[in-house]
């Protein structure tokens, strides 16, 4: 076999590979929403936060709302929960952004949570987003509040 017939081979096979991947359902949703939490830790990093609500109606102030921050700085993209993907849990808490921006993490148990924007009208961020990250240390402290 020559070698040029080798490399179009190697090159037609990594080709046919990468389309797979490409276009499988899961790899898009997992980009564009890992691209969205790095945007969305961000903000929950830097911006004002208005106010922290749980499921329960219990307000978070003061230094647990700084350690919260601390723990979402610490959280990982797990991966993708597009809405109508997955069952959502309604035990968790909604932070507001003084902008208005509107961001609900419900806890599957664990150290996992769901994250989506719950804004009406116009949102920030992709409103598709819907996704699962992971932190222990952040489950922990959602667990003392309690």
């Amino acid at each position: 076999m020559s070698r040029k017939l080798f490399y179009f081979i190697i090159a037609f096979v990594i080709a046919l590979l990468l389309a797979f991947f490409v276009s499988s359902s899961s790899f898009p949703d997992n980009w564009r929403d890992s691209r969205v939490w790095s945007k969305m830790r961000h903000d929950l990093l830097t911006e004002d936060i208005a106010s922290v609500v749980t499921s329960q109606g219990f307000s978070v102030s003061g230094d647990q709302v700084r350690e919260m921050r601390k723990y979402i700085g610490e959280a990982r993209f797990a991966h993708s929960n597009r809405a109508g993907r997955g069952s959502t849990v309604e035990a968790g808490f909604v932070i507001r952004l003084r902008n208005g921006t509107e961001i609900r993490f419900n806890h599957w148990g664990g150290g996992t949570f769901e994250v989506f924007e719950t804004t009406d009208g116009r949102r920030r961020y992709d409103p598709d987003a819907q996704f699962l990250i992971v932190s222990s240390r952040l489950a922990t402290w959602y667990a003392q509040l309690f």
